[in-house]
């Protein structure tokens, strides 16, 4: 799971997946992307949570999962 920070989505979304890519991840692909609020700590998951201030403070932050993560969740 990649997080990014940008003025739009769509620039947030490039910046993630340049983000991992620089990380050594091959093909990339954004499959769902949406907005977020500032005030993490309405996000639950410990590891997601510093994720998203990882993406706040330095513009990405990622999170890898052992088991691929299912369309639905």
């Amino acid at each position: 799971m990649l997080f990014g920070r940008a003025q739009d989505i769509a620039t947030a979304e490039t910046c993630a997946r340049v983000y991992a890519e620089q990380r050594g991840w091959l093909f990339v692909g954004v499959k769902r992307g949406k907005e977020l609020s500032k005030d993490i700590s309405e996000i639950t998951d410990g590891v997601l949570q510093m994720a998203a201030k990882s993406a706040l403070e330095n513009g990405s932050g990622l999170v890898i999962y052992k088991d691929e993560i299912t369309p639905d969740s």
